[in-house]
């Protein structure tokens, strides 16, 4: 059937250059968060689908330009496609590797994104490098042929050349055009996340703490501010001891350091002052997490963040000394209160939707996949049809007292603010302790408003 490898080449060269004019303007009305099943598919098949489609007007050209030849002619083009012939099955095997490659992605739990708005531009590139190296390494091994009647070591040299342009192309084609996690673990994809982060997704800055390029301006402004005098300790917990209270510790910390630790997290994590904003809030867990500055609250972190039982035997372990350090003066003054409830109301309201998980997940795909979207427009946008108008209303009221405080321009506090409460509970539901984190929530919520009612 394939008469000449030569012009199914070049066939594809012409279909790539056509297809990207014509389809180039998918990039503008597709919205690039995540890859459904089919398009992945699709995208997987598509080297294989062009080959395909390349083999068939070959066929027809081949046809047409050897009606008039003799066979003696058709044979001596044949014999002399043996370069094309190579490259031909050099794209023959990247078509069948990336085809494979999205039917594992498929059954496994990992989610599939185009790296940026230019996706369609992104993929021809893609495309483009895997023909260019299918070239390359078909013109390696006609190299290889006259260079092994010299020496046998320098044909294998041209073959281990071939196998590292082979596999670097794909890595690089593929980088290119789509980003991906897993959100399992075991996989190889969360074993590799873990073995080089060390961190959960949060302390990705970019993509799930919502660290666009304004809020890690802002946060570096604020550290420089700060940075000129001592931190400052609104409620003197470094003043603070409480020797008498008795605690399960669980993690074997002792009293003292365990006490540490807490007024470490409440006077320089959280930065607790008096009538503390939404966003306060935020940006000072923002900046722990984008700075890591404290590394006893980073080892707390590991041990506890993707264990929901190590988190409830914690809290139940340690929740004296909180409701010590933290008093009910402290909690509703320095309006810890209005985001618990919030948090707890957000909560609520994602449960309230026909399927919850697959909320969740949404959610958490716009904060991994939007996050070279104009922030925080962009995720608000997606966001904000889980929004009750419970919620809104607090989140707004919140943003409008602090404008000045904020130092935001109008609405884009409340914006801030919605995006970050809701994405918290897409984080706790990836990391499996969603249902652990929103108890303890209403325990706490319960606990101080009895102490007020009292």
């Amino acid at each position: 059937m394939i008469k000449s490898y030569k012009i199914i080449i070049f066939v594809q060269i012409i279909l790539v250059s056509v297809c990207g004019f014509v389809f180039r303007r998918l990039q503008d009305i597709y919205e690039p968060d995540s890859i459904s099943v089919t398009i992945l598919l699709l995208v997987g098949a598509l080297v294989l689908i062009s080959l395909t489609i390349s083999v068939v007007i070959q066929k027809l050209i081949v046809v047409v330009i050897n009606s008039d030849s003799t066979k003696i002619e058709a044979g001596k083009n044949i014999s002399n496609d043996e370069f094309w012939r190579i490259s031909f099955f050099v794209i023959l095997m990247y078509g069948f590797l990336t085809l494979l490659f999205s039917i594992i992605v498929v059954v496994s739990n990992w989610d599939i994104g185009f790296t940026a708005y230019d996706f369609m531009d992104r993929i021809l590139i893609s495309f483009a490098i895997l023909i260019v190296s299918s070239l390359v390494i078909g013109l390696l091994f006609r190299i290889r042929e006259s260079v092994c009647e010299i020496a046998k070591i320098l044909g294998f040299l041209m073959i281990f050349i071939s196998i590292i342009i082979f596999l670097g192309s794909l890595f690089v084609a593929s980088s290119n055009a789509l980003m991906f996690r897993s959100y399992n673990e075991d996989s190889i994809v969360g074993f590799f996340e873990n073995l080089f982060k060390g961190d959960d997704l949060l302390h990705n800055s970019k993509a799930v703490t919502v660290e666009s390029s304004e809020a890690q301006n802002e946060i570096v402004s604020e550290s420089e501010g700060e940075g000129e005098g001592e931190e400052s300790d609104y409620y003197d917990f470094y003043d603070m001891s409480f020797p008498d209270v008795d605690i399960n510790d669980n993690l074997n910390y002792g009293s003292s350091k365990a006490q540490g630790l807490f007024k470490l997290f409440l006077s320089r994590c959280l930065k607790l002052e008096d009538n503390q904003s939404f966003n306060g809030f935020r940006t000072a867990i923002q900046q722990n997490v984008f700075y890591g500055e404290y590394e006893d609250i980073k080892v707390v972190d590991k041990k506890l963040r993707r264990n929901p039982t190590a988190i409830r035997e914690a809290f139940d372990g340690y929740s004296p000394l909180l409701y010590a350090f933290l008093s009910d003066k402290i909690y509703f003054e320095s309006n810890l209160n209005l985001l618990v409830d919030a948090l707890i109301n957000s909560h609520n309201d994602i449960y309230g939707t026909e399927n919850p998980e697959e909320s969740l997940n949404k959610i958490y795909k716009t904060m991994i996949f939007g996050e070279k979207k104009e922030f925080p427009d962009y995720c608000y946008e997606k966001i904000s049809q889980y929004v009750s108008e419970n919620v809104s209303n607090a989140i707004n009221k919140d943003a409008k007292i602090h404008l000045d405080k904020d130092n935001y321009i109008e609405g884009y506090g409340s914006k801030y603010s919605t995006v970050w409460i809701y994405s918290f509970w897409g984080r706790r539901y990836k990391e499996k302790n969603i249902d652990v984190v929103f108890e303890i929530l209403k325990e706490v919520k319960k606990h101080y408003e009895e102490n007020d009612r009292d």
